[in-house]
């Protein structure tokens, strides 16, 4: 069996007798003692196991998806280290995220639990964070920054929006119930439309006179120009000005290389 048709159903029972076992680069590996750094090259299927606590993969990193739904998890603990790509956890009964991992590639989601707070959740996620169905109180542990979008739908529980996330590339989904008019939501909503005014700024500055020879202070000053408040320019280091110059100087030496 190879990683990414390792837990495919039809060789589950195989898979238990074997005491997860797997082939990668023709050589055999068995999931539950494998040496620290080893990277899974696929994806890692452990649902409808039955599981109570994951195989230690603490210090493994999987570039493929990692799926541990339909258990009997309380915990996270042992999870890898990262992931390249999605994490599912969803209906399972835990409490807490603890031992989850801390940059996710892709997709995290940790829908239908027992969970009350976003306590140990990765801090960044490269594409969606669904957390629905849950009996979250507040959103204190949440991600500071989801590529995507961040779905809270059916928290019936939630009495706060303290720890909202500093970024969110897509749309904030909550029941149409929640009051919207909590001051942290409308710091959020402010937040969102001072980043995207930032992005604008960027994105004008990209296609507009060269930046040869000016500095990353004038032109991060550039970039936090148009009603952005004080906090948000503080973001805008001049290292922020001298990595968009770097990114416009190798955008043209690219297309000077290709004769356009």
């Amino acid at each position: 069996m190879t990683v990414d048709n390792f837990f495919s159903r039809k060789e589950k029972n195989m898979a238990e007798l074997k005491g997860f076992m797997f082939i990668q680069d023709g050589q055999e590996y068995d999931l539950r003692h494998l040496p620290d750094g080893f990277v899974i090259k696929g994806n890692v299927g452990l649902e409808n196991y039955k599981l109570t606590e994951l195989p230690d993969l603490s210090k493994v990193i999987v570039e493929g998806c990692f799926d541990c739904n339909h258990n009997e998890l309380v915990s996270l603990k042992g999870a890898p280290q990262k992931v390249g790509k999605t994490f599912y956890c969803r209906h399972n009964y835990l409490t807490s995220l603890e031992g989850a991992p801390q940059e996710i590639g892709g997709s995290f989601d940790c829908t239908h639990n027992n969970l009350t707070s976003l306590e140990g959740a990765p801090q960044k996620v490269g594409r969606d964070f669904f957390c629905g169905f849950n009996r979250l109180r507040s959103l204190k542990g949440a991600p500071q920054e989801i590529g995507g979008n961040f779905h809270c739908e059916g928290n019936y529980t939630l009495k706060s929006f303290e720890g909202l996330p500093l970024k969110v590339g897509g749309d904030f989904l909550i029941d149409e119930y929640i009051r919207l008019d909590e001051p942290l939501y409308k710091e959020f909503i402010a937040r969102r439309e001072i980043q995207a005014q930032i992005a604008k700024n960027k994105e004008r500055l990209k296609n507009g006179p060269k930046l040869k020879g000016k500095s990353g202070v004038v032109i991060a000053d550039e970039i936090a120009k148009r009603q952005i408040s004080g906090e948000e320019k503080r973001v805008i280091t001049p290292g922020v000005g001298k990595e968009l110059r770097q990114e416009i100087m190798r955008e043209l030496n690219n297309k000077k290389s290709r004769g356009e």
